[in-house]
């Protein structure tokens, strides 16, 4: 994953990076609320720049989306949904059937991967572009939707 030049902290910083987090995730306000245990009018006050966050809030912002606080606080907006997505993926890895493996390793290299090894797909989204890695994370959730909803 590349990391563009990082500048000091900044509230719009952390907002825009927060949004990005919950979007990247496909989450409204309640669902990061719920996630990170905080009020919704508290995420909503710190993402319209209402509110300067408390350190301890930003982490629990960072743990709902599974990123670190190092990427929510100082990383750009692509660098936090490339962080959330790769943690989504990580997340799903050891349910994820031989089938969906292998269509998201697909998204993410053409030709897929020589083999189902999880750190492998890791890898490779680490290296995809961005439009590969969208892809891949709109068939994960797919296959997720599906799994949960055979009809």
């Amino acid at each position: 994953m590349t990391t563009k030049r990082k500048t000091p902290l900044s509230t719009e910083r952390l907002a825009r990076n927060a949004k990005a987090g919950r979007e990247a995730r496909g989450w409204g306000l309640h669902e990061l609320a719920r996630r990170s245990e905080l009020a919704q009018k508290t995420v909503y006050d710190f993402e319209c720049m209402r509110v300067t966050p408390l350190i301890r809030t930003v982490a629990k912002l960072a743990e709902a989306l599974g990123i670190d606080l190092e990427t929510i606080m100082m990383g750009t907006e692509e660098d936090v949904r490339a962080a959330t997505w790769r943690a989504e993926i990580a997340a799903t890895l050891p349910a994820l059937s031989t089938d969906t493996f292998a269509a998201i390793a697909a998204e993410l290299r053409p030709g897929g991967l020589a083999t189902n090894d999880p750190s492998a797909l890791l890898q490779a989204f680490d290296a995809g572009s961005t439009g590969e890695r969208v892809r891949a994370i709109a068939t994960l959730r797919r296959a997720v939707v599906a799994t949960k909803d055979p009809t």
